[in-house]
């Protein structure tokens, strides 16, 4: 988060289910002075407040039953407000699973590893 705030967003926020991990977070922002953040405290599964996004960044964050759920909630809020959705995935252990649901592949940036692979869903196309 503290990276992505670094880049012209209008929003850089994050879901975290421990709290202890959303205080320590927040703390960080806080005392780094990066004001468009937040941390929800959630289970990235139950997390539906994705209608406001357009750029969703995860790094292998969970397991394939998790995924599917975020996937899901993803796509559903891309039915409510129709956009474009670019999602930024690093070590994508469940290609597979997003391929699946109505992102498509874009690119991969493979200058580090694991690599940086990039999906686009695109509503007017789904």
């Amino acid at each position: 988060m503290i990276t992505l705030a670094s880049f012209p967003f209008n929003r850089v926020d994050g879901v975290e289910i421990s709290p202890r991990l959303v205080q320590v977070a927040q703390r960080n922002l806080n005392r780094l002075r990066i004001a468009r953040s937040r941390v929800f405290h959630s289970d990235a599964a139950d997390f539906k407040e994705y209608d406001r996004y357009t750029f969703i960044y995860m790094y292998n964050p969970f397991p394939r039953v998790v995924m599917e759920a975020v996937l899901r909630n993803l796509c559903d809020s891309q039915q409510r407000r129709p956009r474009t959705i670019t999602l930024i995935y690093k070590a994508a252990d469940a290609e597979d699973l997003v391929l699946e649901s109505r992102f498509r592949w874009a690119r991969e940036f493979d200058h580090c590893q694991p690599a940086f692979v990039v999906y686009i869903s695109d509503s007017f196309h789904n």
